[in-house]
């Protein structure tokens, strides 16, 4: 995969995390008068900015975004619950989604939020939803509707049940956290207040964390055509500068019906800290890590204290996701001759 297609990937994780940062900030834009009658389910405001992101499930987008559209976000609460036993934090379930100047939805995510209580207190649960917030996505249907081999690459194999360790890394350097953290507004002070935190302590912001391990797989995936996210949380804290590598456990690949030139692929990636990642080669990872499907933070750590503490305290990020990509060829596939890569 070419800088170009490695560039358009990570955009697109971007894109997702920008939308979730949309939904922190302290302050909204202005909306046009008539957009909380005739738009979208919930409310074109902000969430308090006192918040950290816990768990995000079921993030995509539904709709392409090209340059010089306009977005807006909107927001539902879900549920408000108390978080743990000393009483101070709220849990909130929130749906939201990302609207263009057409009112059209382009982007979706439900998520959990951890606030301080008195924060959380403050927010009201809908009595009725105007509609129901769209769960098809026309991004991909285009895709599927649309891609096909056209001979000039070949995505590499994929095995399912297999462990894969990526060796791409990022570092973000404090610049660049702080400047990113500035871009898309994410508010919280551990991100950029120099003044109150000591630079050990400004860590990097967790969506960006997450959009750098998805992007570490660049190299071993192939070309990824469309991707969404079935759930992600940020297990440790990641700090400016740290180094951050992937390793990914495949669990299920599948040829679609109604393309048979592509396939979905499952998978769970995790971001691990500060390792070289190709260590892991020669051991047995435990599979538990990436076969949970309620894991807690704390059932990482007690997994990789008890069974692998190689990796205790450096996991800092979760994505179980999904990707489209074009299905490799195989010995029996002919490909038609005038498609066929030619060579001088």
């Amino acid at each position: 995969m070419d800088h170009r297609n490695r560039t358009c990937q990570l955009g697109f994780v971007l894109a997702s995390c920008l939308g979730l940062f949309i939904f922190q900030r302290s302050e909204c834009e202005q909306f046009r008068p008539d957009s909380k009658e005739d738009g979208p389910p919930g409310n074109p405001a902000s969430l308090p900015s006192t918040c950290d992101i816990d768990d995000v499930f079921v993030c995509g987008k539904l709709r392409p975004i090209t340059e010089g559209e306009t977005v807006r976000a909107y927001f539902s609460i879900d549920s408000v619950e108390d978080a743990g036993r000393s009483g101070k934090y709220s849990v909130v379930t929130s749906s939201q989604i990302l609207v263009n100047q057409r009112d059209e939805v382009v982007f979706r995510a439900t998520k959990q939020t951890m606030y301080p209580k008195l924060a959380a207190a403050k927010l009201e649960l809908p009595k009725k939803r105007k509609s129901e917030i769209p769960t098809v996505s026309e991004l991909r249907r285009r895709v599927v509707q649309n891609a096909t081999f056209c001979g000039n690459a070949s995505s590499p194999p994929l095995v399912p049940n297999q462990l894969y360790v990526h060796r791409m890394v990022k570092v973000f350097t404090p610049t660049e956290a702080k400047g990113l953290a500035t871009l898309i507004r994410a508010t919280n002070q551990h991100h950029l207040n120099v003044k109150k935190f000591n630079t050990e302590d400004l860590v990097a912001a967790g969506p960006l964390v997450e959009a750098a391990t998805v992007h570490n797989v660049a190299d071993d995936f192939g070309d990824i055509l469309y991707q969404e996210v079935v759930k992600s949380s940020n297990v440790n804290r990641t700090n400016q500068e740290d180094m951050i590598g992937s390793v990914s456990y495949i669990h299920s690949i599948q040829q679609l019906a109604e393309n048979p030139d592509l396939e979905e692929v499952t998978v769970r990636t995790l971001g691990i800290k500060n390792l070289d990642v190709e260590e892991l080669l020669e051991r047995e990872v435990p599979v538990r890590l990436f076969s949970g499907t309620r894991m807690k933070t704390s059932d990482y750590e007690e997994i990789c204290r008890e069974d692998f503490p190689l990796l205790y305290r450096r996991i800092v990020t979760q994505v179980l996701w999904k990707f489209l990509r074009l299905r490799p060829l195989s010995s029996s596939d002919e490909v038609p001759a005038e498609i066929q890569p030619k060579f001088s």
